[in-house]
């Protein structure tokens, strides 16, 4: 299975979960998976789904899926296995004033370069832990995020970036809840708060689909106070006697 993981290029957190998954699905049965119906299968997940958040079921099937679909070559075993919805949250936003406290809080400063880039480009933090020098040119004044597979030696600093940002979060007096990803989601609100066209601020994100950078749109409070309210178009009310406006 890990080595099916690779071969489709999965990243390697990823590969780490799911493996971390189906380890645990088969120690529950004590047996093969080859030995598994569809109905063990179901109530496996059953069971888990009564245990944890939807969001951890999720992962759970799909790696589950991967094992039997691709890895044993067995898809009707989970033809009846399906993700759980996961309800959508709306991320905590920093202000611009914010993010300046959060920066000017990280120690060392190398940790601080990684954060200043991922806010600066709207970058994941995984791949402004992976920048080389050759991937920015000076010249264009553009860096290059590379989407090719990537050595697991260049994920290493990841974990201290976020105990870094972590401790600076205490030490700005933040109380939001933020990871190292809450930058590129402040990158993408504040573009937006200034104006920034929503097709634009897809292509600097990278999404595939205009829906994923659609939902700043909800999350912008600059945004939402400068739409007018279709009540304010309406023509004000008719006079009663003398003129004078209904109650």
């Amino acid at each position: 299975m890990q080595d099916d993981l690779k071969l489709k290029n999965y990243a390697p957190g990823t590969v780490g979960q799911y493996l971390s998954c189906a380890r645990r699905f088969v120690e529950h049965f004590g047996i093969s998976p080859v030995s598994l119906g569809e109905e063990a299968v179901r109530k496996y997940v059953l069971q888990m789904a009564e245990q944890r958040s939807p969001a951890t079921v999720k992962m759970h099937v799909a790696a589950i899926r991967f094992l039997y679909e691709v890895t044993l070559r067995s898809p009707e075993v989970v033809v009846g296995v399906h993700f759980p919805k996961v309800p959508h949250r709306l991320p905590d936003i920093l202000s611009l004033d914010e993010v300046r406290r959060l920066l000017e809080a990280v120690e060392p400063p190398i940790y601080r370069a990684v954060l200043m880039t991922a806010y600066g480009a709207g970058m994941r933090i995984s791949e402004a832990c992976s920048l080389l020098t050759t991937d920015i040119d000076s010249g264009r004044g553009v860096i290059h995020v590379r989407q090719g597979k990537r050595n697991r030696d260049r994920y290493v600093m990841l974990s201290a970036v976020r105990l870094a940002m972590c401790e600076a979060k205490a030490r700005a007096g933040i109380t939001k809840r933020v990871t190292p990803h809450s930058l590129r989601h402040a990158f993408a609100t504040h573009l937006l708060e200034d104006g920034a066209d929503i097709r634009t601020i897809q292509a600097l994100l990278g999404h595939g689909s205009i829906r994923s950078t659609a939902r700043y749109t909800q999350v912008s409070v600059a945004h939402i106070c400068k739409t007018r309210s279709p009540l304010d178009r309406l023509p004000a009310p008719t006079g009663g006697e003398g003129g004078k406006a209904t109650p």
